[in-house]
């Protein structure tokens, strides 16, 4: 009968490769270029300068490859990429992951002092 504990197991690398799976998969999902411009359009149209794009589960998606190639079409078509303040989750008292939002902008917000008249 082997003893389990004389031969650690290394789960940390799968681990890793897993989570960062995960992460790229939700990335290509939500930096998809064809439906962040359809969105940054609807936007626009809505008389807004900014579109926020949220993971629809708490990762921080920065540094993925789809988060490259979002930056990249943001910088070639003039607009900004503004990555927010990272939102804990907790669970239990533990911050147990970071949901983090990009802004896609395309304008400064303009303050409106008075009336306008």
């Amino acid at each position: 009968m082997t003893d389990i504990r004389s031969k650690p197991q290394a789960m940390r690398p799968e681990l890793e490769t897993l989570a960062e799976a995960t992460r790229c998969q939700v990335a290509l999902e939500l930096f998809d270029l064809v439906k962040v411009k359809l969105a940054v359009t609807k936007a626009a149209k809505a008389g807004r300068l900014t579109y926020v794009l949220r993971p629809p589960v708490p990762l921080d998606l920065r540094g993925t490859p789809a988060a490259g190639k979002l930056k990249e079409w943001a910088d070639k078509e003039g607009l900004t990429l503004d990555w927010g303040t990272p939102e804990p989750v907790m669970e239990g008292g533990f911050e147990v992951a970071r949901l983090v939002p990009v802004a896609v902008g395309w304008g400064a917000p303009r303050l409106v002092v008075g009336d306008g008249s």
